[in-house]
């Protein structure tokens, strides 16, 4: 009985340790289907989508990224296999992320960004591939876990947004989380150049504000300046009427008394 026991135990302890082998768990770690393209705050940014089946969730889980990409130096060298950074960032938390429901990876196209200068038709042409690594540590056996995942231009989906996923439960008080449209996404604009154009386009429209707001300046100063002047000279020319008119006409009394005070608001105003 007692080995039969002991038996048993240990191959329970078996099925356990093979369940929760990092192999395993990092299989119910889910990435979006497609790689998405659209405008954030002015700027465009890929964004993929990444979700956690299980309800005991990685700790200590970071986000990593790199495009793999032709690439040739000043010198003449050539590299079919260059690896580019590519940093993603989940909402405020920098490359730290936290799965307790599935969330959206963003990578900022700026200067830095290796997709600068892509435009959505080079798509067809361009050979590369984006790859993502998402590490963490086993909540339940406290090992190393690494998900990866990757995207090839045909995979990505310009002018796209993901559909939100997330509804809130008045009658239960929590958020419900719908898997089913976790690869969902929709439309928002039709997007035609890359980053590196569309920064080009604001600064020529800046320029132009900038030109735009220094011409209107200068008028406002001209036609202050004219102003002065044409108030000043009308100033004079009535002081140097007042004294010929003569001061016993009384038909020419009124006239006097409005031209002095003509005279008296010509510099205040």
């Amino acid at each position: 009985v007692t080995l039969g026991f002991l038996m048993e135990t240990f191959m329970l302890g078996l099925i356990f340790v093979k369940i929760a082998r990092p192999k395993y768990r990092a299989n119910t770690i889910l990435f979006s289907r497609h790689a998405v393209v659209n405008q954030e705050n002015g700027k465009l940014v890929l964004q993929v989508r990444v979700g956690d089946l299980r309800q005991s969730h990685l700790v200590d889980t970071s986000i990593a990224g790199m495009l793999i990409r032709r690439h040739s130096t000043e010198e003449g060298a050539y590299y079919p296999l260059y690896q580019f950074n590519c940093e993603f960032s989940a909402n405020g938390m920098a490359d730290r992320v936290f799965l307790l429901w599935p969330i959206i990876l963003t990578h900022v196209i700026d200067k830095g960004s290796p997709f600068y200068d892509i435009r959505p038709a080079d798509l067809s042409s361009e050979k590369f591939e984006i790859v993502l690594y998402l590490s963490g540590t086993v909540e339940s056996t406290g090992e190393m876990c690494q998900a990866r995942t990757s995207y090839l231009p045909k995979e990505i989906l310009w002018g796209h947004r993901f559909e939100r996923i997330e509804e809130y439960d008045i009658g239960h008080r929590r958020w419900h989380i719908d898997f089913a449209g976790f690869n969902d996404v929709v439309y928002t604009q039709n997007i035609r150049h890359s980053a590196k154009d569309l920064d080009a386009f604001r600064e020529v429209e800046e320029e132009r504000a900038n030109k735009t707001s220094k011409a209107n300046s200068l008028e406002a100063v001209a036609t202050s300046s004219s102003s002065s002047t044409t108030t000043a000279a009308s100033s004079s020319l009535h002081c140097d009427l007042s004294p010929t008119a003569s001061p016993y006409d009384n038909t020419d009394a009124p006239l006097i008394s409005k031209t002095k005070k003509k005279g008296r608001k010509g510099p205040k105003h």
